[in-house]
């Protein structure tokens, strides 16, 4: 494995290292996946893909990654890159398995992706959710990034997108978005945010509080968008935090998203550090 370990300039975090949750349907998926995999080739790490219908096998997961400009053909003939079948996936022993396995074999880390639709195969709800809390585990312990990807249906019930995102510490992504954490009180927010997705917004904020100390950062540097819905969900998810004594600064904003804030009222409620 050392040549992996040849040429990496870059080996910090990605936005899409720890346990993240991807809301996505098939065709969404494909950006997401195309970042995941990079990263993994990056970082020279064990890429495992639990099997589905759409890659069953890991020479349609390579053709598939071909088609978004991603070429693991050579990842995928050395054995950094596998599509393990769902049984042995999600199955907590056979999950830690494919782990030691693979640093074992000198990998830098494990880069996993997977989802409850895949699962559904092999566990049920209340078991899959049981899994979900072992990969929170598992990640904070060990070198293992776990991406989840559920499909919009999945979450469209009450309460269940709040469950989702606290589900997964690490990373949160959706339409448009995409959300990391560097640590416990700092918060990337990438993309755009309207009314597709401030739901997802607000979720992953009110997340993000509960575990921040007296102040949240949230770096906005990444953000191109953000629509007055959007701005009214940051403001009501934030409120109980901010009722309690908490501050939310926003760092790095554009000017133009400082103005819209002024205008609609919300400025009072953050801390503002414009984009220079």
């Amino acid at each position: 494995m050392e040549h992996l370990r040849d040429g990496l300039e870059d080996v910090s975090p990605s936005g899409w290292d720890g346990h993240q949750l991807l809301i996505a349907g098939v065709e969404e998926a494909r950006p997401a996946i195309a970042a995941w995999a990079k990263a993994g080739l990056r970082r020279g790490e064990k890429m495992i893909y639990a099997a589905d219908a759409r890659h069953p096998s890991v020479e349609r997961l390579v053709a598939s990654l071909a088609t978004s400009g991603v070429d693991v053909a050579p990842a995928a003939d050395e054995g950094q890159l596998a599509v393990v079948d769902t049984a042995r996936f999600y199955s907590a022993p056979g999950y830690e398995q494919l782990v030691a396995e693979a640093l074992g074999r000198g990998y830098r880390g494990v880069r996993s992706y997977g989802g409850p639709h895949a699962a559904a195969d092999v566990l049920g709800p209340a078991q899959f959710e049981e899994f979900e809390r072992r990969l929170e585990r598992i990640w904070t312990t060990r070198a293992v990034t776990a991406v989840c990807c559920y499909e919009p249906m999945m979450v469209a019930g009450v309460g269940e997108l709040e469950q989702a995102v606290a589900r997964h510490s690490s990373g949160w992504s959706g339409n448009l978005v995409h959300a990391y954490r560097l640590d416990a009180d700092r918060l990337c927010l990438a993309g755009e945010i309207d009314v597709s997705n401030d739901d997802l917004l607000a979720a992953v904020l009110a997340a993000a509080t509960r575990s921040a100390g007296a102040e949240l950062i949230v770096d906005c540097a990444e953000l191109g968008y953000v629509s007055v819905s959007g701005w009214r969900a940051a403001l009501d998810a934030t409120r109980p935090f901010r009722e309690r004594g908490g501050r939310v600064r926003l760092m790095a904003l554009p000017t133009t998203m400082a103005r819209m804030l002024q205008m609609i009222g919300c400025a009072d409620a953050f801390e503002l550090e414009p984009s220079s």
